[in-house]
């Protein structure tokens, strides 16, 4: 290194990047948003750092592998830190996370630039890259779940399967038996794929997140108790004016006064002079409403997207394989004039309770906790009739936390039939960028080794 990247070093190595008063510093946040251990966060901060300097010292551009890549992501949600601190100081120049095209053309670009960057890494540090944070280009596994369960049933159901004790040659009762006993434990091995999609529960206490009241009504209910809390609390603002009649609603307010952009939407949904129905202002809101959901998200509140089809066909397939053993069986059966008519039963139960897993899960186990800690702190009983005259934020926190019930036997009450959930998504979906995103200013990028599925943007 030259003195200039020597010292270029030590401001980036010496960094605080973890606050110290902190209660769930950046390590931690990293490490249980990607299912890591505390100490291989703290070894991919160590990398992220050496690649940040690679950005300006390297003299190409450069491109992280995903572990470090996760790094950047979460950095840059620290606004503050990475923006007014570490760029300026550490840097001295912003280094930019930019999505590229997406295409054939800057993909190769990129593993190029990954191959440069694993070069200059081992000539300017004096060694290789550890391998279990910079693979030879290659994407390095996602983190171990809970895959083991998905043997229990299969050894349960091949254990018994030799010639001499094959289920499908036992008597109708051994093998309701062993049927009962087998779907019990695939059932039980469904649910805890399911939970081991969902996170682990642990993170900071509630108290030191700064939700707004449209997401805790989100965390609570989903998108349209966010909605419903928004429209009681701008009516009971006198902000929104109810026909109940036609079922309309029409902005009395100015929507450039309100600084929540869900309730300015709606404000704005229903300006015109015979204002708007409950559905249109829905639809119009839409974007607003997806965005509190990837707030959620990002805190891991909510269950990622990328969990959510998998949460639904591994548990269903696990929990069903008992019943594929008893359709064969029940074959068998009928092949042998035997009664089935229990199994056939048992089998079509099964099924129908295995259909409850489509239900998409919504929010984390962690998700689960801050939501009880919030609604510990304000019980239901604390707030009884004082909502027939609370003041709109009172009311409004308590649509928030115990859903529309809230509202019964108040003002508001009329509220209710109209702001119920309606079975159609209105959701507009999310975007997604391609597999690499490009550092601009810095000269640095992501993509090739590093990015895959949706890396956003942050610029100055």
């Amino acid at each position: 290194m030259t003195h200039e990247q020597t010292a270029l070093w030590h401001r980036i190595r010496d960094f605080q990047i973890d606050a110290p008063d902190a209660s769930f510093p950046f390590s931690s946040r990293l490490a249980r948003e990607n299912g890591w251990t505390p100490a291989y966060a703290r070894r991919v901060i160590d990398e992220y750092r050496k690649f940040t300097f690679l950005s300006i010292a390297a003299g190409h551009g450069v491109t992280p592998s995903k572990p470090v890549d996760e790094a950047w992501h979460l950095h840059l949600l620290y606004t503050r830190n990475y923006w007014e601190e570490f760029c300026p100081h550490a840097l001295g120049r912003p280094l930019h996370h930019n999505p590229s095209g997406g295409t054939a053309e800057d993909e190769s670009k990129y593993e190029g630039w990954y191959e440069q960057t694993l070069s200059s890494y081992e000539r300017l540090f004096g060694g290789p890259p550890p391998g279990d944070i910079w693979p030879n280009g290659q994407t390095p596994p996602k983190p171990k779940r809970a895959w083991w369960l998905l043997f229990v049933p299969t050894a349960l159901m091949l254990g018994g399967c030799g010639e001499t004790a094959n289920p499908l040659e036992w008597r109708g009762p051994e093998f309701l038996q062993f049927f009962a006993l087998l779907y019990g434990v695939c059932l039980l091995a469904a649910v805890l794929i399911r939970q081991a999609f969902r996170g682990n529960g642990d993170g900071p206490p509630a108290n030191d997140w700064q939700l707004s009241i449209y997401e805790k009504a989100y965390l609570n209910e989903g998108r349209d108790l966010a909605l419903a809390t928004a429209v009681a609390n701008l009516t009971a603002q006198n902000l929104l004016e109810v026909d109940r009649k036609k079922g309309r609603m029409r902005s009395t307010g100015n929507a450039k006064d309100r600084k929540d952009p869900l309730e300015r939407a709606i404000l704005r949904a229903a300006e015109s002079l015979t204002g708007a129905n409950y559905q249109t202002i829905r639809r119009v809101v839409g974007p607003h409403l997806d965005e509190i959901e990837t707030s959620l998200r990002r805190q891991s509140l909510w269950v990622n997207g990328d969990s959510v089809t998998p949460s639904i066909l591994l548990p269903f397939l696990v929990a069903s394989l008992p019943v594929l053993l008893g359709g064969a069986k029940i074959l068998v059966g009928i092949e042998r004039d035997r009664p089935v008519g229990i199994l056939v039963f048992g089998c079509i139960a099964a099924l129908a309770l295995n259909c409850l897993f489509f239900q998409a899960p919504k929010r984390s186990r962690y998700g689960d906790a801050v939501l009880d800690e919030f609604r510990r702190a304000k019980p239901n009983g604390q707030f009884g009739a004082r909502w027939r005259n609370a003041p709109p934020d009172e009311l409004a926190l308590g649509v928030a936390l115990f859903g529309l019930t809230a509202l019964e036997g108040g003002e508001f009450a009329y509220l209710q039939p109209m702001v119920r959930p309606v079975p159609a998504s209105l959701s507009n979906g999310g975007s997604t960028c391609g597999a690499a995103s490009s550092c601009s200013g810095g000269g640095g990028s992501c993509g090739g080794g590093g990015c895959g599925g949706g890396c956003g943007g942050c610029g100055s």
